[in-house]
């Protein structure tokens, strides 16, 4: 195990409690957004690769965000849980259709 590990994990709970006190919403929204950060740099990354790449990035992009809307409008929470693999699998074909243009 990383001694660092022993170090941070104190700190990070403390900072954890002090914000849960002041905003328990900010708890729920910086994990969130932080995923979603991660998921830009990564995928930015990757669109001056080819335009495919693009098209990929962007499909996957419009269907992630219309499933998480359906998902808000219908209460149903089976598609928020789905919509991951459900935009990887459209995002897919539509690159795969893509590239056969």
């Amino acid at each position: 195990m990383d001694d660092r590990n022993l170090i941070l994990t104190p700190l990070l709970k403390r900072g954890d409690s002090a914000l849960r006190k002041v905003n328990p919403a900010v708890v729920t929204v910086v994990p969130g957004a932080a995923m979603i950060a991660a998921f830009m740099v990564l995928g930015i990354g990757e669109l001056p690769k080819s335009a495919l790449h693009l098209v990929a990035f962007a499909s996957s992009a419009v269907i992630m965000t219309l499933l998480m809307l359906l998902a808000r409008w219908l209460q149903a929470s089976w598609i928020k849980e789905w919509a991951l693999g459900i935009a990887i699998l459209l995002s897919l074909a539509i690159t795969y259709f893509a590239g056969r243009i």
